[in-house]
């Protein structure tokens, strides 16, 4: 699946569980994400070349030397794993300024059999390494009126190409599981929360994602990564005491247009999803705790690709002042 782990950084400068002012504080963050793609959405009928919808788990690719290998699509998987540390610098609580260094370990398993040798092979692949370096601004406006509370923060997020980057895996496929991208990019977004007195509330994060450059690669080939749009339907109850516990739960909805190379459409790239989310925090002190699983609702994906199973993530973050409102 041409996928990116641009899906695991997103919206690194605003929480996951984006609820009331907690946020709006000078922090640490360590961050850990998974995202697991196993089964195609189609398979291809090795008679006539054309795509059906999977039934049986079986698909052929084309070896070098135009052999046929067909694969069992069951076992098949993809898997990102990221860590991220994080620093967010709070300036009079409507501004942040953050800094995010991601680390990222992603899987590739296939197997296939080749007939002509009647021999039955697996291969599995890891790519390790730092990711793209990405510094940001969110600014933040408040505005209360009776028992809501409201709040708009707007950001801008700049991704430089630091991280681990091989252009010769254009070749393989497998790009999109480099930990690095070798290009420049932006993500802006947009977050709005409305909270009520009685401690619970509603979170709508936007989010874009745009490349700014096409990778040249050898042989005079270039390849461009695809835009996205994530939008995030968050409402959360908060229960206040000592340990102050936080639940959540809602729904994500993610695009991402085609891939191109030398401005032709990668046909096996781009998808929509959608998925329903549940979370889990606690807040102690100076210290925070977050917990977030998202499970596939709906899943439309172009061309030959593996579905989303399921992703999660955990989160913690260490403010260095304690809010005014607390004790």
């Amino acid at each position: 699946m041409l996928l990116s782990y641009q899906l695991l950084l997103s919206c690194d400068f605003c929480s996951l569980l984006d609820y009331g002012n907690l946020n709006n504080q000078t922090s640490f963050r360590l961050d850990y994400k998974f995202r697991l793609f196993k089964g195609y959405n189609q398979t291809i009928n090795p008679y006539t070349g054309s795509k059906i919808v999977a039934r049986n788990g079986v698909l052929h690719k084309t070896l070098p030397g135009s052999e046929k290998a067909y694969i069992n699509s069951t076992k098949d998987y993809e898997a990102y794993r990221l860590v991220n540390l994080g620093f967010v610098y709070n300036h009079k609580k409507n501004t942040n300024y953050m800094i995010n260094l991601p680390y990222l370990s992603n899987t590739d398993f296939y197997g296939y059999v080749i007939p002509s040798i009647g021999a039955a092979v697996s291969e599995k692949k890891q790519y390790t390494g730092f990711g793209d370096l990405n510094i940001g601004i969110q600014k933040i406006a408040s505005k209360e009126y009776k028992q809501w509370k409201h709040t708009i923060k707007l950001g801008f997020l700049l991704f430089l190409p630091t991280g681990k980057y091989n252009e010769e895996e254009l070749f393989s496929g497998n790009i999109h599981m480099l930990p690095g991208r070798s290009i420049y990019a932006t993500e802006l977004s947009a977050n709005y929360t409305f909270e009520n007195s009685g401690n619970w509330g509603l979170n709508w994060v936007s989010s874009y994602y745009i490349p700014f450059k096409k990778n040249e690669v050898r042989n005079s080939n270039d390849y461009q990564f695809a835009k996205r749009i994530g939008l995030d339907f968050i409402g959360f109850k908060i229960f206040e005491g000592k340990l102050k516990k936080i639940i959540t739960l809602g729904a994500k909805y993610e695009y991402q247009d085609y891939e191109k190379i030398n401005n032709y459409r990668i046909d096996d790239s781009g998808f929509q999803v959608m998925l329903a989310n549940v979370g889990l925090a606690f807040k102690y002190k100076q210290n925070l705790c977050m917990m977030s699983l998202d499970v596939p609702l709906l899943q439309k994906l172009n061309g030959l690709q593996v579905y989303t199973k399921q992703a999660y993530s955990i989160s913690l973050i260490h403010y260095l002042k304690k809010l005014k409102t607390e004790k």
